[in-house]
């Protein structure tokens, strides 16, 4: 059975997913994108098409399965019990 190190994907994550993503908020993605950051980066955001040349996702249902770390930046209202 393969072991999980959770520590590994919170502290080097290979897939970050930005959930809420927004050219309004950009200086929370700057520092993803100024660093370099060598994984895969995946912006969800239902009001841009494109933030830093990536293409976002309208939805995190479209997501693919692996993502290792995850930034939730939305306003309560839209979250769901």
């Amino acid at each position: 059975m393969e072991q999980i190190n959770y520590f590994e994907k919170l502290f080097y994550p290979k897939t970050i997913a930005f959930i809420g993503a927004s050219n309004k908020r950009i200086w929370q993605l700057m520092g993803y994108v100024d660093r370099e950051f060598q994984g895969k980066l995946y912006f969800v955001s239902k009001g841009s098409k494109r933030i830093f040349d990536i293409d976002c996702i309208k939805d995190v249902t479209d997501l693919p399965d692996g993502i290792d770390h995850a930034i939730i930046a939305v306003n309560r209202n839209q979250l769901t019990d």
